[in-house]
């Protein structure tokens, strides 16, 4: 599980505690049936056991109020049970109802783990929490900048510069990644640019080189190294966006077209993977988080931490580590509490409020 505490008490702990006491069904639902044993038409001598016992602990048998409680564990532990079915609804429809078996994924010598944007930030704590749980792993980065890192002595990692905005260039080091190190296995698409223009004062350039590597770039990994995933029915692809395709600012429109234009790629992919390419177990992941404590993101929204946490570099990657390892595919959404902000704030926007 990826925690919070690096981000200091937020809302996410508020709605963790709430989930795991109030809303914990293994939890209320016991007391319910304990209630309910205990408002039984019970013989006279136990009943006069029972309020002996609640008197010695300084209380009182009141019938009334014990089936006041059952009934209200009951509800919580019912809307309890409800989102626990839920998330098992939608873990296994995102995954097409295919378990992940113990041999599907070997990570020392069949997986090969493709990073765009590897050299510093996100990228670079991806990869290096990949090394951290499996030194052995086979790693590509791709980026325009210099490696920021060092890797570990004796680790399986290559790096490629490549402008990800240069469509010629991509599909150049593609073809080199896979004549040199083979066909990527686990593909995150992570490389991203941001810039605070409004539309009329951004450039021609701004804008092209932004969507070419968000959105674009996207695009023309998924058609190099796809196909060859969907033919050994193994794979994952990992999208990384934020909430800008909910939750949008004043500026940097190409930046929020681009988040929008991924999510409907990763909808899409599923689709095709689904219904066009029988191939059921190549995994999809859309990491979506809100503000990363990094050079790229600059907080302006004046929220107080505890509602919007600006999330440590490292709990991100460690939730797309986390999701890499348990061979299933799933939404990440970090603060958990923005499904349902940014849901409100769609809503809204819609209606003109």
């Amino acid at each position: 599980m990826t925690s919070l505490a690096r981000e200091g008490f937020t809302i996410d702990h508020v709605g963790r505690f709430v989930r795991d006491s109030l809303l914990n069904e293994r939890l209320t639902l016991p007391i319910a049936l304990l209630a309910f044993f205990l408002c039984l038409d019970l013989s006279e001598s136990y009943r006069d056991t029972l309020a002996n016992a609640a008197s010695w602990m300084g209380g009182r048998l009141d019938v009334e109020r014990i089936a006041k409680a059952g009934r209200i564990a009951l509800y919580l532990g019912l809307v309890g049970a409800l989102i626990s079915l839920g998330k098992m609804f939608v873990k296994w429809t995102a995954n097409n109802r295919e378990a992940t078996n113990p041999g599907d994924w070997d990570w020392e010598k069949r997986e090969i783990v493709l990073v765009t944007g590897g050299s510093a930030g996100l990228g670079a704590s991806v990869a290096q929490k990949l090394l951290a749980r499996n030194p052995l792993i086979t790693i590509v980065v791709l980026d325009i900048a210099p490696l920021g890192w060092v890797p570990p002595e004796g680790s399986k990692v290559h790096y490629y510069q490549v402008d990800l905005g240069n469509s010629s260039d991509t599909q150049f080091v593609c073809d080199r990644v896979k004549r040199e190190v083979g066909h990527p296995t686990v593909l995150i698409s992570n490389a991203c640019l941001a810039h605070s223009f409004a539309i009329m004062e951004s450039s021609y350039d701004d804008i092209i080189r932004t969507i070419a590597t968000n959105l674009t770039s996207t695009f023309l990994l998924v058609n190099e190294f796809v196909p060859e995933m969907t033919r050994n029915n193994h794979g994952h692809i990992i999208t990384v966006s934020s909430m800008g395709d909910h939750i949008r600012g004043v500026d940097s429109a190409d930046y929020y077209a681009a988040n929008v234009g991924i999510s409907e790629l990763h909808e899409a992919l599923r689709m095709e993977l689904t219904y066009s390419h029988d191939a059921p177990k190549v995994r999809l992941t859309k990491a979506k988080f809100n503000l990363l404590r990094s050079p790229l993101v600059k907080d302006e929204s004046g929220i107080a931490n505890f509602f919007s946490p600006r999330l440590h570099l490292e709990t991100a990657s460690q939730s797309i580590v986390d999701v890499i390892f348990s061979g299933y595919g799933k939404t990440i959404v970090l603060p958990g509490s923005m499904r349902y902000s940014s849901t409100l704030v769609r809503d809204f926007s819609s209606s003109g409020l």
